[in-house]
């Protein structure tokens, strides 16, 4: 019998910005080429997924928020396709693909918009109280009339702050596209796995969202500026044309009046 083979394994070369884009755009081919594409990018609706709806149980202080908006299926769908650029675990992440996006092509207004939308997936602003890797409760403002006369919480826990892009990973990593690794686990994900279930899925459903939104604007910058690497009978390509007119003809003053 053979003895295991000892091989030495070279590190992969580092890609170029121009291979960086190259690979972005096979992987949402990959996607948008499929034929049911439009419902999956009709998930794209950031303005849809980040309005919530509380309400508060004034005798047991519960708050109930509304379940999301999104098509739970196409949405999951999507997310299978968006996990890597969320998360960054394979060769482009958000994070690189728009300061790549910035160096070969400058900033635009699709850019702005798309670094916009990303930075406030990012951003670490809302608030918790842990105890150990527990989450026990949000920490926010509430309106003055929903605490009028309730006890002030005194408890000793600790404050800390999660994005939204940050419930995504244990979303993906907790059964529905991975088994939970115990040994890969981390403080992060634990903490963001303590939330209950409706939280952590409407919390995924907006980074998944935000994911496809910017994967489209950052599509259309690479599809205009490199055409080369979008096929001809590109269906997103298609989609964006007839939005880029419509909206142009709407900005249009002079559409509609009769002519001098």
């Amino acid at each position: 019998m053979r003895g295991p083979r000892n091989e030495s394994h070279a590190p992969k070369p580092k890609l170029t910005d121009g291979q960086k884009l190259d690979v972005f755009m096979r992987s949402f081919h990959a996607m948008s080429q499929k034929q049911y594409w439009p419902t999956i990018r009709a998930q794209g609706r950031v303005d849809l997924a980040g309005k919530v709806d509380m309400e508060l149980d004034r005798r047991s202080g519960q708050v109930f928020m509304q379940r999301s908006p999104l098509d739970p299926m196409a949405t999951d769908l999507a997310g299978a396709y968006m996990r890597k650029l969320i998360a960054g675990t394979d060769l482009v992440s958000f994070g690189n693909l728009l300061n790549i996006l910035k160096r070969e092509f400058g900033a635009s207004v699709h850019y702005d918009e798309a670094r916009h939308i990303w930075t406030q997936a990012e951003e670490k602003r809302f608030q918790f109280l842990a105890d150990g890797d527990r989450i026990t409760t949000m920490k926010f403002d509430f309106p003055e009339d929903w605490t009028k006369g309730a006890p002030r919480d005194e408890g000793e826990r600790r404050e800390v702050r999660l994005s939204i892009a940050d419930f995504a990973t244990p979303y993906f990593y907790t059964g529905f596209l991975h088994d939970l690794d115990e040994g890969k686990d981390t403080p992060l994900r634990k903490l963001t796995r303590s939330v209950p279930q409706a939280y952590l899925e409407r919390m995924a459903h907006l980074a998944i969202a935000a994911s496809l939104y910017v994967a489209m604007i950052a599509h259309h910058i690479i599809g205009t500026g490199r055409p080369e690497l979008c096929p001809e009978d590109c269906q997103e390509a298609r989609i964006m044309e007839r939005n880029l007119a419509a909206m142009e003809v709407a900005a249009d003053p002079l559409v509609g009046q009769e002519s001098l």
